[in-house]
């Protein structure tokens, strides 16, 4: 029940949501942000210095579980638009479905060493998840926890979302990089040069269209590649020789105005969420330059089911730094089923 307690008002507090109680006269009696300074108060002295490594463990394993539970929005946003995402129990036995049109004779699923090949046997019409545990890390200032609790325990939460989505982005892109070179993906599907053309593209857009029946296919990229793509609309005639160009008033107005370009010709486009990552605005955590584009309408080629819940897997107070390193675990699969219905993209003129 404590437990409970705790993880609702973590929500409250990262969704600015927070209650009080107050007596007659107006007085404060009892409120969530006095809670969770009470809280930090618990973990960290003062000076800086951690109380209890029990009551640190404790409000790292808070911090996550808000994480987790808030982070749905973000995979609805990117993670769900490019994969089949599931939440199942720790050790529950996963199976895949298989489709027999597809003619699938490989999976691909990430390792915790990479990415392996798995045979499907040519009447199998299902294959088994291989679920890995993965780790990374995330860290906050104990400094600001305790000056001003409310807002770093809402940025320790963010962080790990972020941390999160991009984990599952990056292994999503792994496998399709091995599937490329094994020369799963079709070659008019697959794009590697300086400076694609629209033309270019659309030649690689039909082939998905194809696939997809007539259903837009879907665009996951850094808004640079979006953005230097869609511009090209601008210059591209209908047809070779012709003065016709793409260049509607609509597309004039979004190209000037739109911070973000929704579509690019018949494709679905979709901006990760790819923010600077040092003091001087030159890295970010995503290559700018590539991208993954998924035939529509049908069942997405990713599957992924992660087991359970993120756990708190190390806590790592740094009195030098003034830093708490949190290592998180996760149980994962990830498998590519269908290489036939994505095409992948790398433009290298496209930088930051």
């Amino acid at each position: 029940m404590e437990n409970i307690k705790l993880l609702e008002l973590g929500k409250r507090v990262y969704c600015n949501k927070m209650t009080d109680e107050k007596d007659a006269n107006g007085v404060v009696l009892m409120s969530d942000e006095g809670a969770i300074k009470a809280l930090c108060a618990k973990v960290f002295t003062s000076n800086g210095e951690v109380n209890s490594m029990e009551e640190l463990r404790s409000f790292n394993r808070l911090i996550v579980e808000v994480a987790e539970d808030m982070a749905k929005a973000n995979f609805e946003q990117v993670i769900n638009l490019v994969a089949d995402y599931q939440t199942v129990g720790r050790y529950d036995i996963v199976s895949y479905k298989v489709n027999k049109l597809s003619k699938v004779s490989m999976a691909l699923s990430a390792s915790a060493t990479g990415v392996d090949f798995v045979k499907i046997p040519s009447k199998s019409t299902k294959t088994l998840a291989r679920p890995e545990q993965y780790q990374f890390g995330v860290q906050y200032s104990i400094e600001e926890m305790i000056s001003d609790p409310v807002n770093a325990f809402r940025n320790a939460v963010n962080l790990i979302m972020e941390w999160k989505v991009k984990f599952i982005f990056n292994k999503i892109m792994a496998i399709t990089k091995v599937a490329k070179t094994a020369g799963k993906i079709p070659a008019k599907q697959v794009s590697e040069i300086a400076g694609l053309s629209l033309a270019g593209y659309r030649t690689l857009e039909g082939s998905l269209l194809r696939y997809g029946r007539g259903v837009k296919p879907v665009m996951i990229a850094d808004i640079n590649f979006i953005n230097a793509l869609a511009e090209k609309q601008a210059t591209a005639p209908i047809v070779a020789a012709g003065t016709t160009y793409y260049l509607t008033d609509a597309m004039r107005e979004s190209l000037l105005k739109e911070i973000n370009i929704e579509q690019v010709s018949k494709t679905i486009c979709i901006a990760t969420e790819n923010p600077f990552v040092d003091d001087m605005n030159s890295k970010v955590d995503l290559p700018v330059s590539e991208a993954l584009v998924l035939a529509g309408g049908i069942k997405s080629p990713f599957m992924i089911r992660e087991y359970g819940a993120m756990r708190t897997a190390q806590d790592m107070p740094s009195i030098e730094k003034e830093q708490v390193l949190v290592k998180i675990d996760i149980k994962l699969d990830v498998t590519l089923l269908l290489s036939s219905a994505i095409a992948y993209i790398v433009d290298t003129a496209v930088v930051l």
